[in-house]
This record gives structure tokens, C-alpha cells and sequence, in this order.
């Protein structure tokens, strides 16, 4: 199959509930509001491939091929131009179009994804040179996977810019604690809000005794500190 075009994944479109104030100027978003943060519908569009019929099969044959393959499921879809992240969505064959005596044809697939697109690898997934970004990409491992952090003295570890670590989509990571002989503070600036959050994890996986890790697109700063070894694990979600 040769896509007709370039194959584009859609934006998503942002969901609103804007109100009109009486005696007030301007309008309120209140699902911005409630949540803090945009929210979106999912990707929807099409895709429109040329198949050849360059083989003993048919393109009858090849359209009911496909069709039972990604017809109605819920599967991963990658682009060859961003082989770093997938799209999780439903799929479909709309419409085939049969040219020059039903030897070629023409097939459209519709999409209806989630609004984001997901890292292939979460973070702490062996990390790849094939898909490594050099300019955007992060080695997570030996800073927020497997790394260690040394007394409290020193000031422990500051880490900038997690944000684009993170992506576009809030996470909640799993963090993972061993060997602490105290526990390990995580502190979390966000440069929309102004403030910090602080959260504190002693051994093992999600044992928090004050507040839960959170990240968003704002989270500008991390500051780690206590003594032990972290893992912070999750996967980026992108526009």
C-alpha cells in the first residue's frame, strides 16, 4: 500500500464549557477551571492508501485482509516519521474505491484515537540509539531510574526543565525506593502556579507518607533529597 498523501495525524480538538457571566466581563471556561489544565477529544481523520495488486492475491482479497487485521480494534498505530510514539485508537475501513478493471484500488482508513501520542519506551525501558532524539532526547537512567541520591547536607539533586521530560499529559509516576536509610523527599516547582509541592517515599513501590509525585507540561524543577536509591517510572504523553 502507498499512502495517497502524507500521512497526518489530526490534532485534537479542545473540549469547552464556557459560560457567559452576568454583570462581569468576558466568559469562564469551567472545565479548565475544575481541572486546572486543558482537556481534549480524540484524534479523528482519515487515511487514503493506493494498493497495487502485484501479487497472487487479489485487492479484493487484500481489502478483506486488512479489514479483519484492524477493522473495529483497539491497536497501536506508528508513523515511519516519529517511530519514537504511537497513537492508541480505534480503526476502520470506510471506503474502497476499485481503478482500471479491479486490478489497483484505492482504501480509506478512518482513525479515532486517544488526543495524545505515547513515548514507545517508558522511562525505565532500555533507552535506544535508533530512536534517540539529540537534540529533545533524555537518558533517564542514572537520573531519575536507578540513581542515588546522598545525604541531605549537600542540598541532594536538582533536576531542571522535567517538563519536557514529561510531555503534554499530567502523569503520576511510579516511584520505587530501596536501600533509603532515610526517606527521600521529592519537591516539585511548577512555574504556572509559582509554588512547590513537596512528596516523601520511604522503601518500596508508591510508598508515600506525604503527598503524591505528580508532573505536568510546568514542572519546571525537581529537587531530590535523603539517601537512597529512585526510580521514577512513566511514560511521556505529547500533542
Amino acid at each position: 500500500m502507498v499512502p495517497v498523501d502524507r500521512p497526518i495525524i489530526a490534532p485534537p480538538a479542545i473540549k469547552k464549557n464556557i459560560i457567559d457571566i452576568p454583570a462581569a466581563n468576558g466568559q469562564v471556561d469551567l472545565l479548565n477551571a475544575l481541572v486546572g489544565y486543558p482537556v481534549y477529544k480524540n484524534r479523528t481523520g482519515a487515511l487514503k492508501f493506493t494498493m497495487v495488486n502485484k501479487s497472487s492475491m487479489t485487492v479484493q482479497n487484500r481489502v478483506n485482509e486488512i479489514a479483519r487485521h484492524l477493522h473495529g480494534i483497539y491497536m497501536q498505530m506508528i508513523l515511519d516519521e516519529e517511530p519514537a510514539y504511537y497513537f492508541n485508537g480505534y480503526y476502520e475501513v470506510t471506503g474502497v474505491t476499485f481503478r482500471e478493471s479491479g486490478q489497483n484500488a484505492d482504501i480509506t482508513i478512518k482513525y479515532d484515537v486517544e488526543p495524545y501520542k505515547y513515548a514507545v519506551s517508558q522511562t525505565d525501558d532500555e533507552w535506544l540509539w535508533d530512536t534517540f532524539n539529540l537534540e529533545t532526547g533524555v537518558i533517564p537512567h542514572g537520573t531519575i531510574v536507578n540513581a542515588t541520591v546522598r545525604g541531605i547536607a549537600d542540598g541532594g539533586i536538582t533536576l531542571t526543565d522535567i517538563g519536557a521530560w514529561v510531555g503534554s499529559k499530567t502523569v503520576t509516576p511510579q516511584v520505587v525506593i530501596s536501600g533509603a536509610a532515610t526517606p527521600i523527599t521529592f519537591r516539585v516547582y511548577n512555574s504556572q502556579t509559582g509554588q512547590w509541592t513537596e512528596s516523601v517515599y520511604t522503601n518500596g513501590t508508591d510508598q508515600s507518607t506525604s503527598g503524591t509525585l505528580r508532573f505536568d507540561r510546568f514542572s519546571e524543577r525537581l529537587q531530590i533529597t535523603g539517601y537512597g536509591t529512585y526510580s521514577i517510572i512513566f511514560r511521556a504523553g505529547v500533542l
